[in-house]
Order: C-alpha cells, then structure tokens, then sequence
C-alpha cells in the first residue's frame, strides 16, 4: 500500500501544476499531459508561418536632416552633463590641493614640498578655469542645436 505522505504529496503537485497552467504544446495544440502521448499532426496540416515583405521607403534629405539634430541634440546634451561632473570633481580636488597645500607649508614645515605642491595646485586651477571655459561654449552650442530642432 502507498504511503498517505506520498499520496498527499502527488495531490497537492497536481493542484499547483492545474492553478499554474499546463504549458502551451507546439503551434497551438493543446498542452501535452504527463503520461500520455503527444499526437503528431501531419505535415501538411502544419501552418507555416507567413512572412511580409514591407518596401523600403526613401526619405526626404530635408526629413534626414530634421532627424539627425535631436540626435545631435542628445548626444551634445549628454557630453555637456558628463563635463559638469568633472567639473563638479575638478572643483572638489582643486580644494583638496588647497587644504594639503596648506598642511605641507604650516603643520609640516615643508616649504620646498609646499612649493611643488602649490605649482600642482595652480596648474590645476587652470585647468579647472579652462574646463568652465569650455562647458560656457559647449552649453551656448547646445542652445543653438535647441533652436534648430
């Protein structure tokens, strides 16, 4: 005689398999039961897929071009934000240098250091001007990609 614990077990597996739903059979057959044998249909009672051909269709230079600017746009936008994060970081270890500058001439009396490291700290801060420099004519470009699209 089986055991209940396996009878239970077999009960609550077909239940959850009847509330999960059989898997769909193959181009639309009815779902194959566990135990039985899958009918084949006959080739010719098969449907094959149909496959419509769609014709190409010339676009206009001046539709081109339309589309081509919000591209531009996106793309220039997005060159933009990644220039104001470095900036953003540009900024922060500007005044990093500062503060270590600081440390190596006062607290370290370091003074041939505290010189290197101020000629870091100004090429540095050119740097940072020269890149706010470049956002300003970058953002102005991006303004006249908005005006065209």
């Amino acid at each position: 005689m089986s055991d209940p614990r396996n009878v239970a077990h077999d009960k609550k597996v077909a239940r959850e398999k009847g509330h999960q739903g059989a898997p769909a059979g193959i181009a639309g057959e009815p779902p194959v039961q566990p135990g039985k044998k899958a009918r084949k249909k006959s080739i010719s009672a098969q449907t094959t897929p149909t496959v419509e051909i769609i014709p190409m269709i010339e676009i206009a230079p001046e539709e081109n071009s339309r589309k081509e600017a919000p591209l531009e746009l996106e793309g220039s936008l997005v060159v933009l934000s990644q220039l104001k994060g470095i900036a953003f970081h540009s900024k922060a270890h500007q005044e990093q240098l500062a503060q270590l500058m600081l440390t190596v001439e006062e607290k370290l009396k370091q003074k041939e250091l505290a010189n290197t490291t101020g000629e870091v700290y100004s090429a540095h801060a050119e740097f940072h001007t020269q890149l706010i420099t470049l956002i300003d004519v970058y953002e102005s470009e991006c303004a006249k990609l908005n005006g065209q699209a």
